[in-house]
This record gives C-alpha cells, structure tokens and sequence, in this order.
C-alpha cells in the first residue's frame, strides 16, 4: 500500500477521533452572500486554499523543524485537500448529506475554501492565522507523527526508469542469446547428423 494512501487513512481516522474538535466562526452577511455567489467566490476560494496552504506548512514546519521538508509539503498537502475539507465538513455537521462523487467532493471542498478567503476579508490575516493554527492544530498533533513513523521505515530501493530500461534489455539480449544458442546447438546436430 503506497504512503498516500496510508496518509489518508490516518487523517480520516484522526478527524473521526471523538477529541478532534473544528470551529466555524460566524461570518458578517456580507461576506456569506460573496461567498456563495459566482466570481467573487471563485476568488475568495482562491484566497481561502492560498492561506491555508501557506498557514498549515508554516505551522507544521514550527512544530517539527527537523522533518525532512519533503515530508513537510506531504502533510501540508494532506491537511490542505478536498478530502481533509469535506471530512471536516461532515464530522462538523456543515454538510448533512453524504459526498459520493467526485464534483460533490470538489464543490464541498470549494465551499471550504471560499469560507477561509471570506474569514481573511473580514478579518484579517492575524486572526486567519489564529483560526487555522487553533482548528488544524490538533490535527496536525495526532496526524503528523503517526506518518512519520511510516515515512521513516525502510522502503526497497526504487530503481530509475533508465535503469529498469538497461536490466530488461539485458534480460532481453540474454534470452535472444540463449535461443539463438538452442537454434545453433540443433542445426549443428542436424547437420551432423546427415
């Protein structure tokens, strides 16, 4: 099973843990109507994964400053997805209605997006960051030293595509020789034989 799925695994079970906790704070009318409504949210959800991207890495970066920085990005990316979004949205009670597709997925998630860019007009930067730090926080706490235990076990080496190249060639030449060799062997024998 590959890393990222196991990632996944993990987070949906951290946001299932009945400890995890997620606040929406309520929005000015203004900005609900923005962002629900056509090209002013599509910029508010644009502002909204812009934050939470640029928030969640730098707190995940404060906390464990020692991780690889690839391994940061994973979790950033891990934190700040559609499935992370509409999980949050489902365990909160935001959404009431199952998410089946992959449109509903992105719509749901799109919603959340648009929410954090509203967050950010109304209230600023230094309370987003407050926002996302108390909200994700705690999942990060439960979520990120369980991926690296698994991030640090010892994988089998991965071999380059170039080099997977060369080895199949070799096997390729190899078994060309020996049934050129066999082909040999029996016109030889033939041969002889007459």
């Amino acid at each position: 099973m590959s890393d990222r799925i196991k990632y996944k695994q993990h987070l949906l079970r951290a946001i299932s843990h009945p400890s995890f906790t997620f606040v929406f704070e309520p929005l000015d009318s203004y900005w609900r109507i923005r962002a629900t409504s056509g090209m002013s949210r599509e910029l508010l959800e644009f502002t909204g994964d812009g934050f939470l991207l640029r928030c969640v890495l730098r707190m995940i970066y404060w906390r464990w400053p020692s991780y690889p920085a690839a391994f940061i990005t994973q979790m950033a990316h891990l934190l700040v997805s559609n499935l992370c979004f509409c999980s949050i949205l489902l365990r909160t009670r935001v959404v009431k209605y199952a998410i089946t597709t992959a449109g509903e997925l992105k719509s749901a998630a799109d919603t959340f997006e648009a929410y954090v860019g509203a967050y950010f007009r109304q209230r600023g930067e230094e309370q987003l960051d407050r926002w996302i730090c108390a909200n994700f926080g705690s999942l990060a706490e439960n979520l990120v030293p369980i991926c690296y235990e698994e991030y640090r076990l010892p994988r089998p080496a991965k071999m380059s595509s170039t080099r997977k190249r060369h080895v199949d060639d070799d096997e390729a030449r190899r078994s060309k020789r020996y049934k050129l060799s066999v082909f040999t062997d029996r016109t030889n024998t033939l041969g002889h034989s007459t």
